[in-house]
């Protein structure tokens, strides 16, 4: 989503010729719709039928080349490892940004069906596009390797980052920020989903091992949610190590917060 949003972002700011058409499931997210209309250039388009809006993903998947016919497409970026059935019909250009093939270089993290149903859309995407997005030199390697696909249509084009990010926070609304939060003034960070593939329990080993050394220090462990069996395990871990409250689980925090949360660590 933030690949995405900055991708789109930057596009609007830097271009003054440009047509965008965003074309997204109906979405009750008001900020999403607000940065949507906030945009210069672009379009946000919406299923109109009632049963592209009940089935949004097969609207995505499967009838979005139908939709963007009327649009006269130079390009079509599928901005997530997809791009739907048909579309080099309707678009002069396909483009496709795959971000990992996780699922395939850790398919022990994965269930069967769903390692079925990525490679089949993935390679899809890949066998259709003019040109693949890699996001790393290593999802380059990974897509040459578990997908076949020629070196010669893969560009590496590495993620942007959030302008927020470039901003000097100012250190009384960061100790602010930090007291409202409850998190101590020296800690590192680790962000992402509560998930074996993210590996927090190489992140809570680690730590443990520098305790002696860095007593005052913590660990804070931001998430939206993830794998309940892997947060237990995790917990179980805090417990053997002694670590009591050293390790401080947070909830998914809003964007802005991000800033901060970065800055401070």
């Amino acid at each position: 989503g933030n690949y995405s949003r900055n991708l789109i972002d930057g596009l609007d700011q830097s271009f003054d010729d440009l047509s965008l058409f965003l074309y997204s499931p109906a979405s009750r997210n008001k900020s999403f719709v607000e940065w949507g209309n906030s945009l210069i250039q672009a379009k946000l388009v919406w299923p109109n039928s009632y049963l592209s809006k009940r089935c949004s993903s097969l609207w995505r998947s499967l009838f979005l080349s139908h939709v963007v016919k009327s649009d006269k497409l130079d390009i079509f970026h599928g901005l997530s490892h997809e791009l739907p059935p048909g579309i080099r019909q309707n678009a002069k250009g396909c483009l496709v940004t795959i971000h990992d093939l996780i699922f395939m270089r850790f398919p022990h993290f994965f269930p069967k069906i769903d390692r079925l149903v990525y490679k089949a859309k993935y390679k899809s995407a890949c066998d259709k596009a003019d040109i693949i997005l890699a996001i790393c030199e290593n999802t380059k390697k990974d897509i040459i390797e578990f997908l076949g696909v020629d070196e010669k249509k893969i560009r590496v084009a590495y993620q942007s980052c959030h302008p927020s990010f470039e901003k000097k926070v100012p250190k009384d609304d960061l100790n602010t920020f930090l007291e409202k939060l409850e998190i101590p003034n020296k800690y590192f960070l680790q962000i992402g989903a509560i998930e074996e593939n993210k590996n927090q329990l190489l992140t809570i080993k680690s730590f443990s091992k520098i305790q002696k050394d860095f007593p005052d220090t913590y660990l804070v462990i931001v998430s939206g949610g993830g794998n309940k069996l892997y947060k237990e395990k995790l917990l179980k871990t805090i417990e053997d190590l002694g670590l009591g409250e050293k390790v401080i689980f947070k909830k998914s925090l809003p964007n802005d917060c991000l800033p901060y949360l970065y800055q401070g660590a």
